[in-house]
């Protein structure tokens, strides 16, 4: 963004592109590939930092009333099988319902909150 005096001002990235070990992953990318696995009902992968400092993919998922049984082991399948290795989500969380901003936009903030 251009400022009065002619400086620019970073303003961040406009996508949602992030660098996890390397490589610069679209997570829109991810989600794509892990909203085609059978019973999600709606998905979202957020960047996150592990335990030990080193920066990782987490997919939150809700799955629709009876379908949850297994479903976590299969949504890990899909994703190994649907994504290069760098690209597969380090964790995969289920939650009931994907919180939202006041803006009605899923709150990524909130569920990374989550992890810790």
């Amino acid at each position: 963004m251009a400022r009065p005096d002619g400086s620019c001002e970073f303003a961040g990235r406009a996508d949602d592109q992030v660098k996890i070990n390397g490589y610069r992953i679209e997570i829109a990318e991810v989600e794509s590939a892990l909203r085609t696995a059978p019973g999600i009902g709606d998905l979202v992968v957020v960047p996150t930092t592990s335990r030990i400092g080193e920066r990782m993919l987490v997919a939150f998922y809700t799955a629709p009333e009876g379908a949850a049984d297994g479903l976590h082991e299969r949504l890990a399948a899909h994703a190994r099988t649907a994504l290069p290795a760098f690209m597969v989500p380090g964790r995969f969380v289920g939650v009931p319902l994907l919180p939202l901003s006041p803006s009605g936009k899923t709150d990524k903030r909130a569920l990374a909150e989550q992890l810790r």
